[in-house]
């Protein structure tokens, strides 16, 4: 088996581009990095968030075509499987939860684009057909971004 060497594995900041001008915000809620709210106390900032949650239903690629933009607590939301489980208790605010059904309706929303065929590379079984979040979050989204869903 052939190994890399640290210095030929590429940084993520040279694979991900996905943070550009006019969507430097949460993806799901529509949330800057400067908009932290007041019930927040840790590190506040936009993650890099996988299409698929984990929960075995894909392999993890560092890929701008397999990742969205979250912020923290919409990271946290981001559940395997959401009508299993619905809510998330954060803050002791409860919260609609999401899964790859929304986060690749997301990624079409945001992006424009969602490459069907990449994610079928390394998804186990076959991607969900997309599916738009819960209403919770799109008026969240239009409220902070002035963007219908």
């Amino acid at each position: 088996m052939g190994y890399r060497s640290v210095e030929s594995v590429p940084k993520r900041d040279q694979i991900l581009t996905i943070k550009q001008r006019g969507r430097l915000y949460c993806w799901l809620c529509g949330l800057t990095e400067s908009m932290r709210p007041a019930d927040w106390h840790s590190r506040w900032y936009l993650q890099e968030a996988h299409i698929a949650s984990g929960g075995g239903r894909a392999r993890r690629v560092i890929d701008d075509r397999a990742v969205i933009l979250l912020c923290p607590r919409c990271h946290d939301c981001h559940v395997s499987d959401s009508n299993a489980f619905s809510a998330k208790t954060i803050n002791g605010i409860e919260y609609p939860t999401i899964d790859e059904r929304h986060t690749i309706w997301i990624k079409q929303d945001v992006d424009g684009k969602v490459d069907i065929e990449f994610l079928k590379t390394f998804w186990i079984g076959i991607p969900p057909e997309p599916e738009r979040p819960p209403d919770f979050w799109c008026k969240r989204f239009t409220d902070n971004t002035g963007r219908f869903r």
